[in-house]
Formats: structure tokens, sequence, C-alpha cells
């Protein structure tokens, strides 16, 4: 995990850290899937230290807690993994969640040291095995819900989702910075346009903050398309436009280059991202929600979410003004027979 070692080398810099403090960080690189799952009574376990340490570690590489610390390298683990392994990892008999779908270390949790993926002990709750705790999905006799064979119930599959899911969205609200959601939303208000530039699934935040933000006067679109197409509408984005990302999971080069054009063009540009990424580190706007999936492909839903609180700020940010423009886009509709009555 060399690429672990060095985000935490350069978290830590020239400074001198403690004995414990080393431990703990030594630990979250040698074993980065139990640290990024595990809570701080199992990581202390795991490094020889006490809780208070485990805290202290998170703190002195600049997290607020083992929560925030956790969020980070979990999804750094995951951007270092094939995608086949990551379905590997939830799709075996052990790929359960804990209590509400907190995101247990793949093999199922009961809320405390999980068990390792498809194990025999997935699900032991701080060294309980079997079963899962807090109203999580019941498990099998080794705690995990199962996970995509064939034969498994469609029921236990969407409550393993969707509660993950809301655990996720849980996550986000204490967490996600609230200045920064309103900082977004005032860039693109005052901009005058802003692209939004995206690969893949992650294009879908962006394709529905631009087709609403159009419908009460701001022009926003998006770029989603070849990598030279990308550029070329980059190149465009100038002072007082706004150069706006979805980067989840894995950075998207194309991205990351088509912002580096965008900021020196002197565009202002804001990311959505669930890690502190390259892009990240480019952004004069960065706003991070937890994106990991009960699957193979990390979830959007928090994303999806943020851009619904950038849209009702952008709308709320004049009420008459957007009362006026709404009322517009209806008599259109129905001029245009967009809509079917029934």
């Amino acid at each position: 995990m060399a690429d672990l070692r060095r985000w935490l080398d350069g978290l830590t810099g020239e400074r001198s850290l403690g004995r414990g403090v080393r431990a703990v960080l030594d630990a979250a690189v040698a074993d980065p899937e139990l640290c990024a799952y595990a809570s701080t009574h199992a990581v202390a376990r795991a490094a020889g230290v006490n809780p208070a340490t485990v805290v202290r570690a998170a703190q002195a590489v600049g997290f607020r807690g083992w929560p925030d610390f956790a969020t980070e390298l979990r999804s750094r683990y995951l951007s270092s993994l094939a995608v086949d392994r990551i379905y590997d990892l939830y799709a075996g008999p052990g790929g359960g969640t804990g209590g509400d779908g907190a995101p247990g270390r793949p093999g199922g949790t009961a809320g405390g040291a999980p068990g390792r993926p498809g194990g025999p002990d997935g699900g032991t709750g701080d060294g309980a095995a079997g079963g899962s705790a807090g109203g999580g999905v019941p498990g099998g006799p080794a705690g995990g819900t199962g996970g995509g064979p064939p034969g498994d119930d469609p029921a236990d599959v969407l409550h393993r989702v969707v509660g993950h899911d809301v655990h996720l969205l849980r996550t986000m609200l204490a967490g996600v910075d609230p200045a920064a959601v309103h900082r977004a939303a005032e860039v693109i208000r005052t901009a005058r346009r802003t692209v939004v530039f995206a690969t893949g699934t992650y294009a879908a935040p962006g394709i529905q903050l631009a087709h609403v933000a159009q419908m009460i006067g701001h022009d926003v679109t998006v770029q989603n398309g070849a990598a030279t197409a990308m550029l070329n509408s980059a190149r465009l984005l100038g002072a007082g436009d706004c150069f706006l990302t979805f980067s989840l999971w894995r950075t998207s080069v194309a991205v990351r280059r088509t912002a580096e054009v965008a900021r020196r063009a002197g565009a202002t540009v804001v990311a959505v991202v669930d890690r502190r990424s390259a892009v990240a580190e480019l952004a004069d706007v960065v706003i991070t929600v937890p994106s990991e999936g009960r699957g193979f492909v990390p979830s959007i839903v928090c994303a999806v979410s943020v851009t619904q609180t950038i849209l009702r700020l952008l709308a709320d940010a004049d009420p008459a003004a957007t009362r006026a423009r709404l009322a517009e886009m209806d008599e259109l509709w129905d001029a245009m027979g967009v809509v079917e009555d029934e």
C-alpha cells in the first residue's frame, strides 16, 4: 500500500509524531481493510494502543476524529482496488452491513471489529460472533447477510443497499460543510456560465443540476463527452465562469487536466469529491461527501442530495424570479404539449 504511505507522509510532513500515533498510522497502511471499517476500539487493539490515541492519530493528520479519517481511508482503499475485487468484497456470503446499514468491513459487521471478507467470522460486534446489530438485515450463522449469489432474497438486497445509502446520508449530514455548499451555490448563481465536467455515472448529478438550474434561469450545461470535447469546453472558460465537477471513486485524468486548464484561465473550480483527491487540491470550493457503495460502483446518493441543496439555494436566492421562471416554464410546457395530462 505504497500510495497510502505516501498520502499519510504528505499529511504528516516533517512533524515528529508520538510512538502511539505512528503505530495507528502504520496499522492503517498495513491493514487498510480493517482500519477503514473498524471501530476505534478495534483499531486500538490492532495498533497496540488505547482508543484515545486512535482519535489523536486522526487529528494529528488533519481530521476531526477517527470517523472522518476512516471515511477518507475507505475511499482511498476502494479506489485502489480493481472493480471485480470490489464486487467480490460485497458479493460474498459475508457481504452484509451493520446496524442501520452502517458500513462494516466487507464480510458483515455488528458495529464493531468486522470479519474478513466472506470469512466464517463475518460480523463480530467487537468480539461477539454471529448476527447483525442494531436493526441491520439479519445475517446468516456467521453474521453476514449474503451478497449476490443466486437465490439471495431480493428483500435482503434491497434493505442492505438502501439501508447503506441511508447511513451515507446521515454521515454526510454530520460531516459535510454547509458553508461550502452555500459557496458553491453562490459561485453558480453569480457565474456568467457554469459547465459541469464528469464521466460515467458521476455525470448524473450534473445532468440534474444543469436541467433544473436552466429552468430557473441559470446558464449551466454538462460536458461528459470525449476528452477532446471536454478540453475544448474548458478552454472557453475564463474569469467569471464556473468549472464544476463530480469526481468520485477514481479520479478521471480528463477531468483533472481540464480543471487545470480552466483554473489557469481564471474560472472558479467547484468540486464535489469523496476524498482529498488531486481534483480537490485544484478546487476553490470543495464539498466532500461519502460515496462507498454496496456493490462494485460507488453510491451517488449523497452527490445527488448536494445537487438538490444547491438547486434549492439557487431558487431561494430570488424567490420572485424563480416563481416567474417556473410559471413561464409551465406555460411553455402546456403550449408545446410536453407533459401529458392524466
